[in-house]
């Protein structure tokens, strides 16, 4: 592998008093060392590493820091902060302020961003993070590094309190996690191509919105045929289209079509399936010989019930909004990309909290994958047309929300977060994002993910109608 091209100058570096120290040897943040790179320094080097169950670490050094006793690592010189291998230093270095890190539930794997840097903590370096980091996904994807990390499965380390997740690393998830990365049927004799920006014409935006959104998590995939447009989602090894086929009229012969193809994609490992069908399209599963079942509604509201909050329904959260008018000295302006960090970070807190209230593993799941969700919105919303707006209180974000047109008559509103510790923050967000929309009629507050939580707030707005979508199913043969 070649060397990382670095991002933090080396004058930022000698001055900081984080890395290369650490509280123990045992330290996740204690650098891996792979056996390649052993190799390279052995002859000049060899008796400063210790190997334990394959892994290789340096030979940690007392140190006295600036909290007492610590230990460091053995390369680093204290007088010059200096590294004396700096050019030949391991991948696990030359990462940071990135690291590799576990999900969670142990099933994926991340590149994380860790917020104790010094340089990370400096407002005006969010946009090189950001270049930098995606540059880093982009290299982390390559077969090459997939299987030189998957040989040193060590380098990657549990989720600690300071890292940021920043985007998911689905191959290297697919070869340690799952095991399937270089064995799948190949997309490109499906006639299939990955779905990106550029292919936004061929869809409403109530579809390619939240594929585009969930594109961290699944890979997407599309063709165009006969004024038909199909996309195919992929997770782990199975296949399944999040939405039915794009055409004017959906008849028995298409969807037999596009269960065809998914059939041929599943190799019979999974029932294949069809997502994001009507209630008026239910009568053609006796055609299909398939079943079918709901999911989560959708919840639709008038937007003049959610802005005026008329009447005792609405008491407790017009009581709300009041409050964090009268107490608060608060700014709602528009989102802007320099706002990523700091509004990722809010994210963090909040996911940090929710996590801390539940065992559910399902809801666990679904707040890891929330984060990466929020990622790619947060740096790519506006080239979806997504629109964001941000509350700030004293200077400090303490509140997003992000939306977009679903039709003619609805907007939707995809993303909220609120810090939970400021009464009434929410329900302002939400009111005053709704109040701005004057020319949609209805607003659509998405679905409630099968939590019952989430079930209790939206229908305690009163929705005025809920869309019920449904998956069509086709039993293994």
């Amino acid at each position: 592998m070649n060397s990382l091209k670095q991002l933090i100058p080396s004058d930022v570096c000698l001055k900081c008093q984080v890395c290369c120290r650490f509280p123990t040897p045992e330290s996740d943040m204690f650098p891996v060392f792979m056996k390649e790179e052993v190799s390279r320094l052995s002859s000049v080097h060899e008796p400063l590493f210790v190997s334990k169950d394959g892994i290789f670490r340096p030979v940690a050094k007392p140190y006295q820091g600036v909290h007492g006793q610590e230990c460091a690592c053995p390369f680093f010189n204290p007088v010059t902060q200096a590294c004396a291998i700096y050019l030949d230093r391991p991948l696990d270095c030359q990462l940071y302020p990135f690291v590799l890190i576990f999900g969670q539930t142990q099933k994926r794997i991340f590149l994380g961003l860790d917020v104790q840097c010094p340089f990370v903590q400096d407002p005006s370096h969010q946009e090189a993070l950001v270049n930098y980091g995606e540059y880093l996904w982009h290299f982390l994807e390559e077969r090459e590094t997939v299987e030189a990390v998957a040989r040193h499965p060590a380098l990657i380390g549990n989720n600690g309190e300071t890292i940021l997740p920043f985007s998911p690393l689905k191959g290297l998830t697919e070869t340690l996690c799952h095991a399937t990365l270089f064995g799948k049927p190949p997309i490109a004799s499906f006639d299939l191509s990955p779905l990106t920006l550029k292919d936004r014409v061929h869809f409403s935006e109530e579809s390619f919105v939240p594929m585009i959104a969930f594109q961290d998590l699944l890979h997407f995939y599309w063709k165009k045929e006969g004024g038909v447009a199909w996309v195919i989602a992929e997770q782990g090894r199975h296949f399944f289209m999040p939405v039915p086929p794009v055409t004017k009229t959906l008849t028995p012969e298409l969807l037999t079509k596009s269960f065809d193809l998914l059939d041929a994609l599943n190799q019979g490992r999974v029932p294949s399936r069809i997502e994001g069908l009507s209630e008026e399209n239910l009568p053609l599963t006796e055609a299909l010989g398939c079943t079918f079942y709901p999911k989560s509604p959708e919840y639709l509201y008038r937007r003049t019930d959610l802005v005026e909050l008329a009447g005792d329904p609405y008491k407790s959260k017009r009581s709300l909004c009041n409050y964090f008018v009268k107490h608060y000295p608060f700014t709602l302006k528009p989102y802007q990309r320099k706002d990523f960090l700091e509004c990722f970070s809010l994210f963090k807190r909040w996911q940090e909290k929710r996590e801390k209230k539940t065992t559910d593993p399902y809801e666990l799941a679904l707040l890891e994958d929330s984060a990466f969700v929020h990622r790619r919105i947060l740096l790519h919303g506006e080239a979806l047309g997504v629109e964001g707006k941000v509350v700030r209180i004293g200077g400090e974000v303490k509140g997003y929300t992000f939306g977009y047109p679903s039709g003619n008559d609805t907007w939707s509103v995809f993303l909220e977060i609120a810090d939970p510790s400021v009464k009434g923050l929410a329900q302002f967000l939400f009111r005053e994002f709704c109040r701005e929309k004057k020319e949609f009629p209805f607003i659509s507050a998405m679905d409630d993910s099968d939590l019952e939580r989430l079930r209790r707030v939206k229908e305690s707005y009163r929705p005025s109608f809920k869309k019920i979508p449904y998956v069509f199913v086709r039993r293994l043969t």
